[in-house]
């Protein structure tokens, strides 16, 4: 009866995969879409003018360095993202397909998680940059508002690194939950 009840949930299994997998795309073009809708709903409050001149005219070398050195770290951070988010249209249909085999479904969690941070970033990010112009309209033409520049991006580059260790952790330890029994390998 064993044997049977488990043959029974691997073609369950194998036939919500099948439909999963040839439906992968347009659920994953339609998930990079709902991120760039809300994403432009939230850059809608961003002012056209994030980064005004008179940021820049009262900072020091040393304020500069800082300015460039966290922008470079978001840029890279928004790179690798983008990066992601182009192998993500090969990645989720096998994130599906590895999700509902059984002995592999914390590789399909790692990569279904991965992806969706990787799109969740996007709007993260929004949200710091209206943040900042919040911030920015605080401060008008004071000096602090170069440093408000700096660490917004940062920010960026910190939290777009975070939710990518959060996605990996959560996968990591999805499998290793207390009181869960492992399973026994078939003999």
């Amino acid at each position: 009866p064993e044997k049977r009840h488990r043959a029974k949930e691997w073609l369950k299994n194998a036939v919500i995969m099948v439909i999963a997998v040839n439906i992968s795309f347009p659920v994953y073009s339609a998930a990079l879409e709902l991120a760039t809708a809300i994403t432009n709903f939230i850059w809608g409050s961003v002012p056209d003018s994030l980064f005004p001149a008179s940021a820049f005219s009262g900072m020091n070398i040393a304020a500069l360095v800082l300015f460039a050195m966290s922008a470079s770290f978001a840029i890279l951070t928004i790179f690798l993202r983008y990066l992601f988010l182009l192998m993500g249209a090969a990645l989720f249909p096998i994130g599906l397909f590895l999700y509902f085999i059984p002995p592999l479904r914390a590789w399909g969690m790692a990569c279904l998680n991965l992806i969706g941070a990787a799109i969740a970033m996007q709007f993260v990010d929004a949200l710091v940059f209206s943040a900042a112009a919040n911030m920015l309209s605080a401060f008008a033409d004071n000096a602090p508002s170069g440093f408000v520049l700096a660490f917004t991006f940062m920010a960026i580059g910190l939290l777009n690194i975070a939710m990518m260790l959060y996605a990996v952790a959560k996968s990591a330890f999805a499998g290793h939950q207390p009181g869960a029994v492992p399973m026994q390998a078939e003999k």
